[in-house]
């Protein structure tokens, strides 16, 4: 139901154009400029124009006064039907520019951008370390055994004026660690849970895994 949330606003376009609503990768865009572009460094970024008081700053601050009178650019609606010709251009404009300066002009010009990370990049965001937003959490070493604890995304939600976020409330399980219990309440005894680990078919429980709860790596 998750994923079927996401669709919302596809479902909604379909509902209200008619259409079937064609696949991502052969969709055409709403906007104008909503891509990722290489700089200077080859570092990528994401950056999106949407609206026409956007490509205005952005024309004036990357200093594009061509692009800015062309008339086939004057509504995102037109943007985006040029978009064959335009993103390859602009990719070689910012192709041309240090990345940092890239970033200083999107900030002057008030257009998003973002950059283009890797999921281990997300450890060390100040944002999502400021505001709680990874918490220490257990992990099962490659193979078995009690691997350390590392920061793991908590639920996206705050709650109250202090913005207070819901913490960690106990560590997973680690391997094994349950097998009696879910064992025994499928009918077998000790004695053949036993046989059972004996021969492999069970993996010994693992120890308990701390249930540290200060937000940082044990």
């Amino acid at each position: 139901e998750s994923a079927v949330f996401l669709m919302g606003s596809h479902m909604a376009g379909a509902a209200a154009t008619g259409e079937t609503v064609p696949p991502m990768t052969a969709r055409r865009g709403a906007w104008g400029i909503y891509d990722v572009f290489k700089t200077q460094e080859g570092e990528q970024l994401f950056i999106g124009v949407t609206s026409d008081a956007q490509w205005e700053r952005f024309c004036q601050v990357f200093e594009l006064p061509t692009l800015a009178q062309d008339e086939r650019l004057a509504s995102n609606a037109q943007r985006a039907k040029e978009r064959t010709w335009l993103i390859p251009q602009l990719g070689a404009i910012f192709s041309e520019l240090p990345y940092e300066q890239v970033i200083a002009r999107c900030e002057s010009a008030k257009i998003s951008w973002a950059p283009v990370g890797r999921p281990e990049d997300l450890f060390t965001d100040p944002h999502l370390l400021d505001s709680g937003g990874l918490l220490a959490t257990a992990i099962t070493a490659a193979g078995g055994g009690v691997g350390e604890q590392t920061l793991l995304p908590a639920l996206p939600l705050e709650f109250g004026s202090d913005r207070e976020r819901i913490p960690l409330q106990r560590q997973p399980p680690s391997i094994g660690q349950h097998n009696q219990e879910v064992l025994h309440a499928a009918g077998f005894a000790d004695s053949e849970i036993e046989q059972l680990t004996s021969a492999g078919v069970l993996v010994s429980a693992s120890p308990k895994q701390d249930n540290n709860q200060d937000g940082a790596p044990a």
